[in-house]
């Protein structure tokens, strides 16, 4: 996948999800050690813990949206809690300001090792 797609696409993701009243707390792509796919993880906004209802919202911009994405699809996407240890030791080794995008090099974090990453937001 192109990275800069992947970026500017799930930034289209996270500006509908904000609409629908679901501003996301992060979206963090990964590149999963021995994987040879991108994953989009999201943390929703506190207090919202149902899956159902989150997953509901990705599909509703899949479906009125798809011309807005082609790189990724609701399958490449996991609901994570802003408690997940991988998402919390990202936080302690990146800080972010404004809109840019943070590229992450091999690391561990934590127990979780990690191929290669995009932080798009994080504000957990």
């Amino acid at each position: 996948m192109h990275t800069a797609l992947m970026v500017e696409e799930s930034r289209s993701l996270m500006t509908f999800m904000a609409a629908g009243g679901l501003r996301l707390r992060a979206a963090v792509w990964v590149y999963l050690q021995g994987s040879s796919s991108w994953r989009l993880w999201l943390v929703p906004p506190r207090g919202c813990s149902d899956r159902n209802e989150f997953y509901r919202h990705l599909a509703g911009f899949f479906l009125n949206h798809r011309d807005l994405v082609k790189s990724f699809d609701a399958s490449d996407i996991e609901m994570m809690p802003a408690t997940d240890p991988a998402l919390v030791a990202l936080r302690k080794m990146v800080r972010m300001t404004g809109e840019k995008e943070v590229f992450i090099r091999p690391t561990r974090l934590g127990e979780f090792e990690l191929a290669k990453g995009i932080v798009v937001r994080l504000e957990i």
